[in-house]
């Protein structure tokens, strides 16, 4: 600026170099402060009014986050209801149902060590607490799978918020929706309880990192949430590495072992020892189990759990693309020091263990275990639940523009599945209604209905005692590895019978083995599910005569075993087996001549 000196030269006053950069400096920060910078008031009104819309969206989100999240798990709460209204129960849920009413503790203990189930008692135990004051209704048993989803969302936010914000932390409310594992909180089955028992461990094990005066209290929360994690699923042991890596990566910080911390994680792995009994059942489950591993296995299991998110990711590519078309950026994320720093590289390390989950089970199964079944490790989806938006934020710096990007793609398949679940809560149950007509067969059919599909057979002794009563299921372990690829069902079935839950005899004893006899199955045109009766006696040239059709089941008539025998030669291609007339019951023919 020109002044003048004490001669009245003017001249101008120059400003030191650092003067002028912290001027800049300060500038720069008033320019790009708030949500609002002196550019977009210079930018079409129209753009800068969607600016200000999706401004005042970031905010309302940071700011109610809480309110948020507690309308949102209500919503999804409702949306599991919805989903279970119409999802009969399956065999596997069937067998679970069982066990839980058992009249004690005892009982289902010893159910379980049979091998009639092979998960931990936990999920079971809740359960039976719960049907003993609700009744044993479908969605009484699956609400420990909707509380265990809530539990799970509800962590992954909190352990977010810890660390990456609201904003971002919103995103481990959403994430899961891209993937299958949400499928699991309307079924009754312990994988959803496992989910949500290690989403609190998870927090737990970050609140119990912090020097503050509750320390012990986390500590403890954290070895009873990883207790309960292990009493549910037995593949959960395939998590704990993560616990242990994480915390190996905070004493390296603190540079000294946090032995309560440890402790509990150590606490906790040693419980699985008390179901010794029931690991020994589920080892033996199956000689030649229906899942193998092989080098397919993890990559396949990827594609299925995560195939989904092709849809958020794009939908985010656009989002990116729209903003940046528009010239929309808007402040970063609020965040202090701690937050920047706290512990950011534990909890990647953590998540990073869960990730391994899948590898640590698929080598368990090639060296041990001679097994891998996907829905088993799908708790290591949590990793990518923390890494995503950690890493997010990282790389895109907290801006808050591509945040809300990434939460508008990834909050679409939870969208869908909100309003799929909810519109479905005001719908009637679905019943399957070909087990009733079967039902109202039985009375015309004389002698057992042997039903080959197991599955089959535990969803029909569900629906209606009249069909327990009649129908029985014959187990062949050879027959089964032979037709099936497994023999898990001829191991479950002697245990099955012992216990009441369905009739079963071995092929070898049953007396009408070589007679004919009545047999529930599929047609040939569809799979007869892990059934090997059917395969069998068309091997044997003793499937016969369609008695009755049920929508998509047949009943036939199985030939005797000494017209079998006449049979030496197997039939030229030209020839098709015999599957017209027979002569049973005058019940029986009359339903022919219906059903004809």
């Amino acid at each position: 600026m020109p002044v003048l000196d004490e001669k009245g030269t003017s001249t101008i006053l120059e400003r030191p170099e650092s003067s002028l950069a912290e001027l800049n400096a300060t500038a720069s920060a008033t320019d790009t402060s708030g949500y609002a910078d002196a550019q977009q008031q210079e930018r079409p009104g129209e753009l800068s009014r969607i600016e200000n819309a999706l401004t005042a969206l970031a905010r309302l989100l940071s700011e109610h986050s809480n309110a948020i999240v507690a309308l949102w798990l209500c919503v999804v709460a409702v949306s599991m209801v919805g989903f279970s209204r119409q999802k009969p129960l399956w065999a596997d849920e069937v067998i679970f149902r069982w066990i839980a009413t058992l009249p004690s503790v005892r009982d289902i203990w010893h159910a379980l060590a049979l091998g009639l189930n092979t998960d931990p008692p936990l999920d079971h135990l809740l359960t039976h607490g719960l049907t003993a004051i609700f009744g044993a209704g479908a969605l009484v048993i699956r609400l420990t799978s909707i509380g265990g989803i809530c539990l799970m969302l509800l962590s992954l936010f909190l352990t977010l918020r810890e660390f990456v914000g609201p904003l971002y932390a919103l995103l481990g409310l959403a994430l899961p929706f891209g993937t299958i594992i949400v499928d699991y909180g309307y079924e009754a089955r312990p994988y959803a309880l496992m989910y949500g028992c290690f989403g609190l461990a998870i927090y737990c094990w970050v609140k119990a990192g912090e020097n503050g005066p509750n320390r012990v209290a986390w500590n403890l929360a954290l070895g009873l949430s990883l207790a309960a994690a292990l009493a549910c699923h037995f593949y959960s042991v395939f998590a704990l590495p993560a616990f242990y890596l994480a915390e190996l990566v905070r004493s390296q910080r603190q540079r000294r072992l946090n032995w309560p911390t440890l402790g509990a994680i150590v606490g906790a792995s040693a419980t699985v020892l008390l179901y010794w009994p029931i690991i020994v059942g589920a080892r033996q489950y199956s000689s030649a189990y229906f899942e193998k591993p092989s080098l397919t296995s993890v990559p396949t299991m990827l594609a299925q759990s995560l195939g989904q998110f092709v849809i958020p990711l794009f939908a985010f590519l656009a989002f990116v693309a729209i903003f940046a078309t528009l010239g929309v950026h808007f402040t970063r994320e609020h965040k202090t020091e701690t937050q920047e720093t706290l512990r950011f590289r534990e909890l990647t390390a953590l998540g990073l263990g869960f990730l391994l989950i899948p590898v640590l089970a698929w080598a368990a199964g090639i060296v041990v275990l001679k097994a891998f079944t996907a829905r088993y490790v799908l708790h290591g989806l949590l990793g990518v639940f923390l890494l995503l938006p950690l890493l997010a934020s990282r790389v895109f710096r907290q801006d808050r523009s591509l945040a809300l990007a990434l939460l508008m793609a990834c909050g679409l398949p939870a969208l869908v599945f909100a309003t799929q679940g909810t519109k479905r809560v005001f719908k009637a149950p679905n019943h399957n209604a070909d087990l009733a007509r079967i039902e109202d067969m039985i009375p015309k059919l004389s002698g057992d209905v042997v039903v080959s599909d197991p599955h089959l057979l535990l969803e029909m002794i569900d629906s209606s005692p009249a069909l327990k009563a009649k129908c029985i299921y014959l187990w062949d372990r050879k027959n089964e590895s032979t037709y099936t690829g497994q023999d898990g069902f001829s191991h479950l079935a002697g245990p099955g019978a012992q216990m009441g839950l369905f009739r079963s005899e071995p092929w070898s004893n049953y007396p009408n083995k070589d007679s004919a006899f009545l047999f529930l199955t599929a047609p040939d045109s569809q799979s007869d599910g892990l059934g090997w009766l059917r395969a069998h006696l068309e091997a044997g040239h003793r499937y016969g005569d369609v008695v009755a059709k049920a929508g998509k089941y047949l009943i036939v008539e199985a030939k005797p075993g000494q017209q079998a025998a006449q049979l030496s030669a197997p039939p030229s291609p030209d020839v098709t087996l015999d599957r017209g007339t027979s002569a049973l019951t005058p019940a029986v023919q009359q339903e022919k001549t219906t059903v004809h």
